[in-house]
C-alpha cells in the first residue's frame, strides 16, 4: 500500500481545523504527530489524519456506528 504524506494546508482542508488549532491540539496530545521531512517540512501520514477523523465521528455518536 502506496503512504501519501499531507502537508499543513491538506490537513487543514481535510479536517477543517486551523493551523493554530492542529498545534495546540498536538501539543496536548489530541492529534496526531507530525513528522520533520527534512529541514522545516512537516507533514502527516493520511492514514493518520483519516483514522483521526474516524475516531472523531466514533466520539460524537457515542461510539455507535
Amino acid at each position: 500500500m502506496r503512504q501519501k504524506l499531507l502537508r499543513m494546508k491538506n490537513v487543514e482542508q481535510v479536517t477543517g481545523l486551523h493551523r493554530s488549532t492542529i498545534y495546540r491540539m498536538e501539543k496536548k496530545g489530541k492529534f496526531p504527530k507530525r513528522i520533520h521531512i527534512g529541514g522545516y517540512i512537516v507533514a502527516w501520514p493520511e492514514t493518520m489524519i483519516q483514522e483521526w477523523i474516524k475516531q472523531q465521528i466514533e466520539k460524537s455518536n457515542g461510539g455507535n456506528k
